[in-house]
């Protein structure tokens, strides 16, 4: 199983879901200890993530550099969804991004 990605309220209600059953999205993440990574390294791919309105701009940076690094076709489409989801979380107020691993 994969990382599903969820956009939710402060209540945790779904606003945006993109689920991962092929395990696309942890091709694009970095090892843990890159500590040149602000934000993907943490991603639990076991446990959940949240990322908040002040983290997500940076979230955002590094899941674009990960796809347009990315030369897997899959992934890298995957990745694309991803970008496209987190941004429609950006500067919405009481927006969270939940990341859920296995």
């Amino acid at each position: 199983m994969g990382i599903d990605i969820r956009v939710e309220d402060e209540r945790g209600g779904l606003i945006r879901e993109l689920l991962d059953p092929k395990s696309l999205l942890p091709r694009l993440l970095p090892p843990q200890d890159n500590t040149d990574s602000f934000c993907l390294r943490f991603i639990d791919r076991y446990g959940d993530t949240y990322f908040n309105q002040i983290q997500m701009p940076l979230l955002l940076i590094e899941l674009k550099a990960a796809v347009r690094s990315c030369s897997d076709a899959d992934a890298k489409a995957h990745g694309e969804a991803a970008v496209s989801l987190v941004a429609s979380a950006v500067d919405r107020v009481h927006t969270y991004v939940r990341f859920v691993g296995d």
